[in-house]
């Protein structure tokens, strides 16, 4: 009966989905009327302003007091509210797992993100999870992905990884992805220097952007000079900056001559460094993770606890996380182009949506502006994947994918989590939208229990 019972709600809240947006596709436009618009790449704010959407895409923006509203029109009164670009998470992995386009994308969604670039998964899920988005944006990010982790042998992991043995091999992969039709390909962390290089110049020979971590047997500075579009986390990275100045003025040269771009994923290391601490659990919303999942997390959790004996290891595990915040800060200052990550589902308790914005708090407190915090989520991710002519910016023209807050994120940052709504594709998601896909995702998990 309780089965039934979730079925039902789940059908109901399905029929509510289909109901709203059906009834917005007869409507040819959408206007934000009265809204304070955030522009992160310019950093400044418009206020009384009013954003015409036609169709998918921004067709004007005006002042409130000037605008002509056209017929057909559907009218949203934003007055006291502000408007950012959509979101984006630059590092998840979301196509490990089948049944995750139900529960993980659409808790991106709700949290204002409407675009993910994933690290790491399997080809199938992955072709299968942009086909869904595709069908129907309202229920999830636009997607990005590499498919499968190009690694040594044996790899670090064998989970979503091939291991490769030699150049020829690398080659062949590197085709087979590229003709699958992967956005990018992931280098790992046990790559032989000889296979790297093989991929590196064969993607450079294709136009096929790569990106990963740095091999263990390599440095940054080698990745960035055979071109490797950014390198994920800091691993390697803080090994040349932290109490090394002039190490790190010289790889920051090398980085800003190739353009190399860098996401430096802190969530990751606040875990690492408080994953004692019961904050790290977000428990108020584990409530939209599966059980199996979590139950992974807090075995990965507690190994790492009990291997970490006393006080004074903790300490300097959060030294280290102080001088990691520390890198990110010389790196952005310096000019290196930053980008938001969060590492959903490669590290314990980093949830899907929610985790941005803590990573946009640790950016903050990095040393960044709200601002331009902002614009490493937002102007940074589309012009990394060469999209900023239709994304990243609210600007006429551009795909029409944003996020209405309550308050002022220039204010405070943490202010991006009081979400009013979400334009996806030029489509109006209410508050009540959005709670309807935390909802359905609750009921997915409890069926799934």
């Amino acid at each position: 009966m309780k089965n039934q019972n979730l079925k039902s709600i789940l059908l109901l809240i399905i029929a509510s989905f289909w109901i709203y947006t059906f009834c917005q596709s007869s409507i040819e436009y959408t206007v934000l009327k009265d809204v304070a618009i955030i522009h992160p790449q310019w950093g400044l704010v418009q206020k009384g302003m009013s954003v015409i959407i036609q169709g998918e895409k921004i067709a004007k923006i005006e002042k409130t007091a000037s605008i002509q509203i056209p017929n057909n029109s559907i009218v949203i009164d934003l007055s006291d509210k502000y408007l950012i670009p959509g979101l984006w998470d630059m590092h998840v992995h979301t196509c490990w797992k089948s049944g995750l386009d139900t529960t993980f994308l659409p808790l991106f969604l709700a949290n204002g993100v409407t675009g993910i670039r994933d690290l790491g998964g399997k080809l199938d899920l992955l072709n299968l999870y942009k086909r869904k988005i595709q069908d129907d944006p309202a229920l999830g990010p636009d997607l990005y992905g590499c498919g499968p982790i190009l690694d040594g042998n044996p790899p670090a992991d064998y989970e979503v990884t091939i291991p490769l043995d030699n150049e020829k091999q690398a080659i062949q992969v590197v085709d087979s992805l590229r003709n699958a039709g992967v956005d990018f390909i992931k280098v790992y962390s046990l790559l032989r220097p000889n296979v790297y290089q093989a991929i590196a110049e064969h993607c450079k020979k294709l136009d096929l952007p790569f990106s990963g971590h740095v091999s263990e047997f390599m440095t940054p500075f080698d990745a960035s000079r055979a071109g490797q579009r950014s390198l994920e986390h800091l691993n390697r990275i803080e090994d040349f900056c932290i109490n090394k100045k002039e190490t790190c003025d010289s790889l920051i040269q090398t980085l800003k001559e190739n353009n190399t771009w860098v996401c430096p994923t802190l969530v990751v290391y606040d875990y690492k460094a408080y994953c004692y601490e019961q904050r790290i659990l977000h428990k108020e919303n584990l409530k939209y993770i599966e059980d199996s999942i979590v139950q992974r997390w807090e075995e990965s959790r507690t190994n790492r606890v009990d291997r970490i004996k006393n006080a004074e290891e903790w300490k300097t595990l959060q030294k280290r996380y102080e001088n990691q915040i520390n890198v990110v800060t010389q790196l952005y200052r310096s000019g290196i182009d930053i980008l938001t990550g969060t590492d959903v589902a490669g590290t314990p308790y980093v949830l899907p949506g929610f985790s941005i914005h803590d990573e946009l708090s640790l950016l903050v407190k990095a040393g960044l502006s709200e601002y331009e915090a902002l614009k490493c989520a937002t102007f940074n991710p589309a012009k990394y994947l060469g999209i900023d002519d239709l994304h990243g910016s609210i600007e006429s023209g551009k795909i029409a994918n944003l996020v209405v807050l309550d308050e002022n994120p220039i204010d405070n940052i943490e202010n991006t989590m009081k979400i009013f709504g979400v334009v996806r594709k030029g489509k109006f998601l209410d508050r009540k939208y959005l709670e309807d896909l935390l909802r359905m995702v609750n009921a997915e998990i409890k069926l799934a229990s």
